[in-house]
């Protein structure tokens, strides 16, 4: 079980039908790797992100940043 699970953290997850590669290639992604947690900010700008597993650290300071959003 995923920690976000685990502590009620629930957010929208997509699920794309390309090839990894097409999605880094199109994204400009520096971290081709699988899972990322991005959070977006209502202009559409990526305010934080985890490369790789989303462990508790991780989470905790997601939620932090999530939090000062406005």
């Amino acid at each position: 079980a995923s920690v976000s699970k685990e502590v009620g953290f629930d957010a929208l997850q997509l699920v794309l039908d390309v090839s990894p590669d097409q999605l880094f290639e199109s994204m400009k992604m520096k971290f081709q790797q699988v899972p990322q947690t991005w959070l977006v900010s209502a202009a559409g700008e990526i305010v934080y992100s985890v490369d790789g597993e989303l462990d508790a650290k991780a989470l905790s300071s997601l939620i932090e940043e999530a939090g000062s959003l406005k």
